[in-house]
């Protein structure tokens, strides 16, 4: 099956079905299972409302030989987050570190959030000191972080970034 089809395939079942065991069936047939198939069917099951399946369904792929892209592993990492699932998701965050991940942003965020929902403080501090540091490095300093209090945060580097603006006149060109 062609890649764009079998995406919209799924997009389409997951939108008309209401009954997820038909839309399983039919990734159950496809003899090639794409990344994004894969990430797409992780995604809509946590969607869904059932993050158990979606990590049954990630080790599923695992013993089938897939290899876990950085969305699918954002994905599973958000099924530890909604479930509680400390120790799993801790476990995933070495997978992510030993897969060379540990410095890709939808990554980062995910562990952000799993930390944070986990009450991981320390952690998820370190973790938002590493995106502000990725961003600085990849788009010069705007800092995405600025709606979000460093209260919480023990990290210094975190709670004392310094505000930059840029102030254009009306008909100067960017």
């Amino acid at each position: 099956m062609d890649r764009s089809i079998d995406i919209n395939l799924f997009v389409l079942y997951f939108k008309l079905c209401t009954d997820f065991r038909e839309t399983r069936r039919v990734f159950d047939l496809v003899l090639v299972k794409y990344d994004n198939s894969c990430t797409l069917m992780v995604s809509e099951y946590i969607k869904a409302g059932r993050p158990e399946s979606s990590l049954q369904l990630f080790f599923e792929l695992l013993r089938l030989g897939a290899e876990p892209s950085r969305f699918t592993l954002s994905a599973v990492i958000k099924a530890c987050s909604v479930l509680g699932k400390l120790r799993m998701g801790c476990c995933f965050h070495a997978i992510v570190l030993k897969h060379g991940f540990h410095s890709d942003n939808v990554i980062l965020i995910a562990l952000i959030e799993f930390y944070g929902r986990n009450g991981q403080l320390n952690e998820m501090c370190q973790l938002f000191d590493e995106l502000r540091e990725l961003v600085e490095l990849s788009i010069g300093y705007q800092d995405p972080l600025s709606s979000i209090s460093g209260e919480e945060c023990e990290s210094t580097s975190f709670t004392t970034i310094p505000s930059t603006s840029v102030e254009y006149e009306p008909n100067q060109s960017r």
